[in-house]
């Protein structure tokens, strides 16, 4: 009987919440660590409707904040994933049932590997087959995650206004280990490498008639044109030729500012993704 009634109450507890998480505004930031964002942003893509002319961003925490919801008409996902690379955003896209029209694809941290831990647990064909069919039991709808959300009022930042936004100070400490790492290219045996790999994927999205972009985000001045980081971009234009793909370029980096080097400020974001946004109308005309 007891075990009756626990199920009952179970049963009951589900559906309250099912029909709670309904009514939760859609624009409510529910994560509550940076492999929950992920993981959200993963689930979100993969059981939401994928349209033929929707445009996909993946890349890494550089990216992963860009406030641009929709671009020429279409719909932007933005596959950004914080501590994570292109890769990971990559196999979401390979993995989803339906497909996009163009995938932009961040150029800046490309060394970065792809996470098996994470592929494993977003491409799990019976996780997600649950999950699929049962949206109490995403990450977005965490009852925590949620309450959390709820009591701090957390909303996706694209709701904020632009003009309260500020740049907080750089920190010197993290801007320097930035500084000391750019100051070398990448071994040339490495980044080709890791370029042939994505070689491969882009061959696989433009065979499925997806078109890809490049772009490169701005960082702090000291890096844009830094060994490091003349290498990425020369690696991409011998594997990717310009006159065969289509690039954004990077902007100049001094009219942003950042936080430690790498990630923009919020009001140096919001410039950028309104540049961003312009280029990518231009280019998708």
């Amino acid at each position: 009987m007891n075990i009756l009634r626990a199920l009952l109450v179970t049963a009951v507890l589900l559906f309250v919440w099912s029909v709670t998480v309904r009514l939760l505004p859609p624009e409510l930031d529910s994560a509550q660590t940076m492999w929950g964002s992920n993981l959200i942003s993963a689930q979100d893509y993969l059981y939401g409707e994928i349209e033929a002319e929707d445009v996909v961003i993946v890349g890494s925490s550089l990216t992963e904040n860009l406030l641009i919801r929709e671009v020429a008409g279409r719909r932007v996902h933005n596959l950004g994933l914080g501590g994570q690379g292109v890769f990971d955003g990559l196999h979401l896209v390979a993995a989803a049932s339906g497909q996009p029209g163009t995938v932009f694809i961040e150029m800046n941290v490309i060394i970065k590997e792809e996470n098996a831990q994470f592929r494993e647990v977003v491409l799990s064909p019976v996780a997600n087959a649950v999950k699929l069919h049962l949206p109490v039991l995403r990450q977005r709808n965490q009852p925590v995650g949620v309450l959390k959300g709820l009591l701090f009022n957390k909303k996706a930042r694209e709701t904020v206004n632009a003009n309260e936004r500020k740049d907080r100070p750089i920190s010197q400490i993290s801007l320097g280990i930035k500084q000391k790492d750019y100051a070398n290219p990448i071994p040339n045996d490495k980044l080709m490498g890791i370029l042939r790999k994505l070689q491969r994927q882009v061959a696989e999205l433009r065979q499925r008639g997806i078109r890809v972009v490049f772009f490169e985000a701005p960082v702090d001045p000291s890096l844009c044109s830094a060994p490091k980081a003349i290498s990425i971009r020369e690696g991409f234009h011998e594997i990717f030729p310009v006159d065969t793909f289509a690039y954004l370029h990077q902007p100049p980096c001094g009219g942003y500012q950042t936080t430690d080097g790498h990630h923009l400020g919020e009001r140096s974001l919001a410039r950028y993704s309104e540049w961003l946004r312009g280029e990518m109308e231009q280019l998708m005309k």
